[in-house]
């Protein structure tokens, strides 16, 4: 799959990193990360490894937090 291909079917998930909606972090292992909402407590899962592989790396270059554990408490 070409970058543009992957780019199209990653801004369906956009608002994981474009700051149209809050909370959004990255989770665990460096390589392999779970994208989690730390608002409303639920994992983003993207079936397609290519496409998670892509928004992972959008989220990292926009600043997204990334935790190696359990994310601190908002508050």
């Amino acid at each position: 799959m070409d970058i543009q291909a992957l780019a199209t079917l990653a801004e369906e998930f956009s608002y994981a990193w474009d700051g149209k909606e809050d909370g959004w972090i990255l989770i665990g292992d460096p390589e392999n990360p779970l994208i989690f909402n730390r608002n409303n407590r639920q994992a983003l899962v993207i079936e397609d490894n290519h496409v998670n592989a892509f928004v992972i790396e959008k989220m990292r270059k926009s600043g997204v937090n990334h935790f190696l554990d359990a994310p601190p408490p908002q508050g």
